[in-house]
Formats: structure tokens, sequence, C-alpha cells
């Protein structure tokens, strides 16, 4: 299994900018703890709180989202060497989808705090996530019940603005997905929720998923944001 474990995470895409021969990365193999699931059983349900982050080793997960009916519709697959829920892992939001086995189907999980201490130790990791999220986001756009995903920086080295244009990049491929941002919401008054809460609710209307990119103070955007959900 030390074999396959190391072999995963190397080839796992938000690992890529990791120097695979330090003694950094020998250390943070050992923190992934080897689990398995058999064909048909649930890995984490839509809404779940986040606790790990996983890497398939083998087999194939299925992602699932609840219909408006309130059955479930697979959306999509994730295969060996992906990673699974990294987003909420990174976010602590709820989980945005229900990960079910369709095989036997083997995985490595790391502790969330233990992935959140490693994205602040190298920010690279946060940039690699961003690229991944292509697909979590096209998955979601998939669903009709509104999502909103905050999105804060790890530390202070992390640069926003590259961040923001890296993000509007990203989503400016799919449809009904916004973004919020300081700039976007341009107010020169701290206290004016009222207009950030409007800007909110007229996105809202045209789109499925807000992501909103918060700084790590309080703003007018990040105030309304917790006031609202």
């Amino acid at each position: 299994m030390d074999d396959d474990r190391s072999k995963s995470i190397k080839n796992c895409k938000i690992f890529a900018s990791l120097d695979h021969k330090s003694d950094m990365f020998e250390a943070l193999i050992t923190q992934f703890e080897p689990v398995s699931i058999k064909k048909g059983e649930t890995l984490f349900y839509q809404s779940d709180l986040p606790d790990y982050l996983y890497v398939i080793v083998s087999g194939r997960l299925a992602a699932l989202l609840t219909a408006p009916d309130g059955k479930l519709k697979t959306v999509g697959y994730i295969l060996p060497n992906d990673p699974v829920g990294e987003m909420g892992a990174l976010s602590g939001d709820p989980r945005s989808a229900t990960i079910k086995a369709v095989e036997y189907t083997r995985l490595l999980r790391l502790p969330h705090f233990t992935f959140k201490k490693l994205c602040r130790q190298y920010p690279a990791i946060l940039f690699s996530v961003l690229r991944h999220s292509q697909h979590i986001i096209q998955l979601l756009s998939i669903g009709e019940k509104k999502k909103h995903i905050a999105i804060i920086p790890a530390n202070k080295y992390v640069s926003l603005e590259k961040f923001e244009d890296k993000l509007k990049e990203v989503i400016s491929h799919y449809k009904k997905v916004a973004l919020l941002s300081e700039t976007e919401i341009r107010s020169d008054n701290k206290n004016n929720i009222l207009n950030v809460e409007e800007l909110i609710a007229e996105k809202e209307k045209e789109n499925v998923i807000i992501l909103y990119l918060l700084q790590p103070h309080e703003t007018p955007l990040s105030k309304a944001r917790w006031q609202l959900f």
C-alpha cells in the first residue's frame, strides 16, 4: 500500500507543485490514512460537513446531486489519482454533492485541518485546487439549487488580485456562475451593507452558483455574506 500511496499522491494534480523528493513530501505521505468502500456505499452525502480530503487509489466514484424532485442525479465520475472533497476541506462549507462508489474503491484520506495547514505553507496548492475546480464548477452548475461558496485566503502572502484574475478566467467558461469580490463591490462606506445585499440578490436571480472572494478581515462584502447565509 505504501507504493500505491506514494504513487497516487504524486500523480494527484493538486499536489503537483510539491517537491516529491523532499523530506516534507515523505512526511506528508505518512499522514494519509488508507480507507476503502464497497460498491454502492456512500463516501459522504450532499450537505455533510467536511472532515477529510480524499485521493482515489483505485476504483471509481460517482458524484450525485439532489434534483428538485428529491431524486439523486449522477453528474460525473471520479477516477484514480483524482482528489475528492478538496474544496470543502479547504473552505469548511458543507459538501456540495453526494459521493458514492460505483465499484470497490480504495482511497487515501487526509484530515481537513492538515490540508489547510499545508495550503498555508504552500499557497501554490490553492491555485492547483482552483484549476481542478473547473470540473467541480461544471458539475455544480448542472443542479438548480442555489449554491453560495466563500473563498478566503489561507494566509496574507496569497495575492488576491492574481487569484481573482485566474478565477474570472475559469468561470468565464460556464453559464450561471458569478463572482463577487471587493473589486466588484467598490464601496467606500464600510457600513453600506444594503447595496451589497441588493447586488447579491441581483446576481442570485441570474446565476446558480455565487462565488465570494473575501478578504481575511471584515469588509462590506464579508459582513453581508455572513449575515445573509
